[in-house]
């Protein structure tokens, strides 16, 4: 048998080498238990939000964009509230966090502020994101925003609401390694945090948001709050009613007025009046029928008709707006007209629009003795006041 030389046997170990290389699979993990890590929050800055205080022992979860491995790609998120009144300036903000061993440190990191889904509470559509933004990082892995200061970007605005926040750096894996998101211990604030693997790398399914308790994680799961904390400032927003009674209206005597333009917004209450005798269809709703008095369509008048809103506390201020409705008179009967029942009609009659099916019969109603009439005398319909002797 012919032996090979050294030469030879060299040659075939070098070219077997790249095929191990090659499939080799990554050491990317879904969790990482190194033990307990805490965070050492800045100074002299307000707190508007902590969850970071009570550093889980069930340790962290992978939330990490790889650019060379890019199935293993994974995003985790929780939740947070901006309380009702108040308005959050967002300026900092820290994650509690733990490299790979060996890893990081990230220079860059995505970050994500979502809406809330209503539909079961979970995340929704993106409210803001901040991409490749250029993160500091602590040896360990704790990852801080500074939104206030870094170039091309800024402090992050949210009224009251609730969010989801969601961290990602931007870390290739070799040579840098893996990031994980530390977790809180229970009890759970808010909703527990989601979590997606949207290439399926991991091949555990979630490619879509799902709620870290049905995560298959391949052990036991109890802490389900991510570590997070936020800085900045915010302004107490007290919100008083504001109220508007209309544009300035005009009329002819006979006819009603519709409160269509008026609008009212942070109120509790809504109560209309005027400085007339007429009546509402219902003084309590925004948009209302004002009838005059049959003294202001005799007597043309000028009238307030005002809207009065209540607050919700704690705002304690009552507002009230006036819109002035002048009425006019209308046309005089000329000439001698009587009605179907033979009685004189007086000549400052007033005239009306012809609404017949609004007059059920010839008498409308009675007011202080007299009886008010329809009639026609072949212009129009007049109506007036005819009193019994």
């Amino acid at each position: 048998m012919k032996s090979k030389s050294i030469f030879q046997i060299i040659t075939a170990v070098f070219l077997c080498i790249p095929l191990i290389v090659v499939c080799q699979l990554p050491d990317i993990r879904l969790t990482e238990k190194p033990g307990k890590a805490i965070m050492n929050l800045p100074d002299g800055k307000s707190l508007l939000y902590e969850q970071s205080s009570v550093p889980s022992n069930e340790g962290a979860v992978s939330s990490q964009e790889f650019p060379d491995y890019p199935s293993y790609s994974t995003q985790a998120t929780d939740d947070f509230f901006v309380p009702e009144g108040q308005t959050w300036v967002i300026e900092e903000i820290s994650v509690l966090g733990q490299y790979s061993s060996g890893g990081g440190p990230s220079q860059m990191a995505n970050l994500f502020i979502l809406q809330n889904n209503p539909v079961g509470n979970e995340p929704g559509e993106p409210f803001t994101e901040y991409m490749d933004f250029p993160v500091i990082s602590t040896p360990e892995g704790n990852l801080h925003f500074d939104l206030l200061n870094a170039p091309g970007f800024g402090p992050l605005v949210l009224n009251p609401g609730h969010y989801w926040i969601s961290i990602q750096p931007d870390m290739a894996y070799e040579p840098y390694g893996q990031w994980y998101w530390n977790k809180q211990e229970s009890p759970t604030l808010n909703q527990e945090f989601y979590w997606r693997n949207p290439g399926g790398g991991f091949g555990i399914g979630c490619i879509d948001w799902t709620a870290a308790s049905l995560v298959p994680w391949g052990q036991p799961v109890e802490d389900l709050n991510l570590s997070f904390s936020l800085f900045g400032n915010y302004t107490s927003v007290i919100l008083c009613p504001i109220v508007f009674a209309g544009n300035d209206a005009t009329i002819m005597a006979g006819n009603s007025y519709f409160t269509g333009d008026a609008y009212a917004m942070n109120f509790s209450e809504l109560m209309w009046n005027s400085t007339g005798n007429g009546t509402f269809s219902d003084p309590l709703v925004l948009n209302s029928w004002y009838d005059p008095w049959l003294g202001d369509l005799l007597n043309p008048s000028v009238l307030e008709l005002c809207l009065t809103a209540l607050p919700i506390p704690p705002c304690m201020e009552i507002v009230t707006d006036c819109m002035t409705l002048t009425i006019i008179p209308g046309p005089i009967v000329v000439g001698s007209v009587a009605d179907m029942y033979g009685n004189p009609v007086p000549e400052d009659a007033i005239y009306i629009e012809a609404n017949p099916w609004c007059f059920p019969s010839d008498i409308l109603s009675t007011e202080n003795g007299g009886i008010i009439y329809r009639i026609e005398n072949g212009q129009g319909f007049y109506e007036f006041n005819y009193t019994m002797f």
